[in-house]
């Protein structure tokens, strides 16, 4: 085949996609529609969510997260997960701060269950500085001043008053503590949408029945509301990152 024609056939294959992707976005809430479900409790749907973080496109984005979350970072200290889900991050900011102790919390005992099937088969190291609890992001089971990091990936758009969440991220952050809080956003670009649509085709059932992850990004915000939120509550000094499909909600100075 002369490289002409091949190069023809990648054009069209991918004018094709765009047309598709086009398609099918446009049959998207542009409304904010809530999920409905803010803790996991069925063990087979919180397996279908595992699976889904097991993607080979999860692991690169998450070791990315962790890496953003632990810029300005002292390597050692306190940190928070909130909303940990299957473990991942709390994992890989352990081993990416080695002196740090690692809390992971979320409403499921389904996804703490998870949580500790995969800090299990981390090296030994990271299991003792690891540790996961059932808590809520809006009523931080922690006193004043706890951590020096605080981050939240996914688990944004679950939550029922957002602002509540951001003041007990405030409540507790030690001085110059730093905060991520990363989720989709609603009106991200038509491929990513996409993406999130062929996702779902290929999810577990149960997870494809719950209209994951296609209802994650129905209840997601947009970086105009996420800001609006944020200047009501008591966090310091923040702003709202984003890229195609994400936003991130954090210190001011974060690169």
């Amino acid at each position: 085949m002369k490289k002409k024609d091949l190069a023809l056939i990648v054009s069209g294959a991918t004018l094709g996609t765009i047309v598709l992707a086009k398609s099918v976005a446009s049959r998207r809430s542009i409304e904010r529609i809530p999920t409905g479900h803010h803790a996991i409790e069925n063990d087979e749907l919180a397996r279908g969510y595992a699976k889904i973080s097991a993607f080979p496109i999860t692991r690169p984005l998450v070791q990315s997260l962790a890496t953003r979350a632990l810029r300005g970072v002292n390597g050692s200290g306190k940190f928070l997960d909130i909303g940990a889900g299957p473990g991942l991050l709390a994992i890989e900011l352990a081993k990416g701060a080695p002196k740090t102790r690692v809390t992971g919390i979320d409403p499921s005992d389904a996804m703490i269950n998870l949580a500790y099937e995969n800090v299990w088969h981390a090296p030994g190291p990271i299991r003792e500085r690891v540790q996961f609890q059932r808590g809520s992001a809006e009523l931080l089971p922690f006193p004043d001043k706890s951590f020096d990091l605080v981050v939240s990936t996914l688990a944004l758009h679950h939550v029922t008053d957002p602002i509540k969440m951001f003041n007990e991220v405030s409540r507790v952050l030690r001085p110059n503590g730093r905060f991520m809080l990363f989720d989709m956003r609603r009106d991200m670009g038509d491929l990513a949408w996409f993406t999130l649509w062929l996702a779902r085709n290929l999810a577990p059932a149960r997870v494809r029945e719950a209209n994951e992850p296609l209802a994650s990004r129905d209840a997601s915000y947009t970086p105009a509301e996420i800001s609006n939120m944020a200047w009501q509550s008591d966090l310091p000094l923040w702003r709202v990152a984003t890229g195609n499909f994400w936003l991130s909600l954090e210190n001011m100075d974060t690169a």
